[in-house]
């Protein structure tokens, strides 16, 4: 009879380590039901909709400027004068072009933060254009 002890044991043993692995393995991305947006709405949570679980959520400081970058892009662009005449055109697309190089100066930072290059000073989106930035100055000095 002491065999048969031994066997009991051990399915009990390869049972609960069974049930340890398939716990740890069975994790899924938490339920995001489908949602319905009323015709001519635009909730501000549909910004978020590129972020996922493990993927920017839970948000961290990172993702919360990103959500107020958002927020301030959306503003301005409801801000904007009609293009009816000429001057509200060119109004229009001298804001819009200011944007566009707030964004560029983020993408860069973004970058540079990634890579970890460090800089001599800070550069802005109009001296990389020209092909020059505070850093290149003092190195030519």
């Amino acid at each position: 009879g002491g065999g048969d002890d031994d066997a009991g044991r051990a399915a009990v043993k390869d049972a609960a380590a069974q049930t340890v692995y398939r716990e740890s393995e069975a994790q899924t991305d938490p339920y995001a039901p489908g949602y319905v947006v009323p015709e001519g709405t635009e909730p501000e949570v549909l910004m978020l909709t590129g972020l996922t679980h493990g993927a920017g959520l839970p948000a961290g400081a990172h993702e919360v400027a990103m959500i107020e970058h958002r927020r301030k892009k959306h503003k301005l662009e409801m801000s904007l004068p009609p293009a009816t005449d000429e001057a509200s055109l060119m109004l229009r697309r001298k804001l819009l072009e200011l944007q566009e190089m707030r964004e560029f100066d983020l993408r860069q930072k973004e970058v540079d933060g990634r890579a970890g290059t460090p800089r001599s000073g800070p550069a802005t989106s109009l001296d990389r254009l020209r092909g020059t930035s505070c850093g290149d100055a003092a190195a030519t000095s």
